[in-house]
């Protein structure tokens, strides 16, 4: 079941001996509300330039492409027997269409907004099993939307989670749970890769390159808390525990 493998591992991630846990609330006290504010209006930032680049990818980038299949198309009109090297460029150019589109829907998911966590984390994983032959499980209890803000937290920092996970684990299967208590949503994502030692968690370097700043930042703005269990050779998991109160019911059946 979802809730007891996710609180159980949260548990031996504060127990276990050599794991690292990251707790912002036991840790260290809670920023200040001012600085927790302009985290917010930070990310709003960021999240509106992602927005900003992802219709470039999609539009401009997109419109250019179709330029240039046209002039391909002309070329090969003009000169028949240069036709089947043309045909190997307008391939080539199939795959890069493919990939502006997937990184276009990846910075700017409009999936989350108009259904929802489950099904946008369900569309990033289907491309990123495509690209990298991961083998990705996603396991949610959870029928009912979280507010926005929470739902693009969870989002931004489980892509960054598998981000690590296809650069560094040398996984090949992950999986990824989700669930919702009376007052908290809970995620977490594990890995059968070969996982970090201890000294490598603790590091700084490895920290800014795993993401973790940028994690635990986003967390700051809606109170959550960060957890890393990992050894070498035995894959690592990640869990993120935010408060999160009910909804309205007028909000839980918002879908389009």
């Amino acid at each position: 079941m979802a809730t007891a493998e996710t609180r159980g591992t949260a548990e031996r991630v504060q127990h276990a001996p050599g794991a690292w846990t990251e707790d912002r609330r036991s840790v260290r006290a809670a920023p200040p509300k001012r600085d927790v504010e302009a985290l917010r209006r930070l990310n709003e930032r960021l999240e509106e330039e992602a927005r900003r680049i992802a219709h470039a990818l999609h539009d401009e980038a997109a419109q250019m492409l179709v330029s240039v299949y046209l002039a391909l198309a002309e070329v090969a009109t003009q000169v028949p027997a240069a036709r089947e090297q043309l045909d190997r460029i307008s391939k080539l150019l199939d795959h890069v269409t493919e990939h502006l589109r997937n990184l276009s829907h990846e910075l700017r998911p409009v999936i989350l907004e108009d259904l929802g966590l489950v099904p946008a984390l369900e569309s990033l994983v289907r491309g990123i099993a495509t690209r990298t032959g991961l083998g990705i499980t996603i396991a949610s209890t959870m029928t009912a939307r979280l507010p926005l803000s929470v739902e693009t937290v969870l989002y931004r920092i489980l892509q960054e989670a598998l981000t690590n996970v296809n650069k560094h684990a040398r996984a090949t299967r992950v999986i990824i749970r989700l669930e919702r208590t009376a007052g908290t949503v809970n995620g977490s994502i594990q890995d059968d890769g070969i996982g970090f030692d201890e000294p490598s968690l603790f590091s700084n370097t490895a920290g800014r390159g795993l993401g973790l700043i940028g994690m635990r930042e986003r967390l700051d703005t809606v109170g959550g808390t960060l957890s890393i269990s990992s050894a070498a050779g035995r894959g690592t998991t990640l869990v993120v525990t935010i408060p999160c109160r009910a909804q309205p019911k007028r909000r839980m059946s918002r879908t389009r």
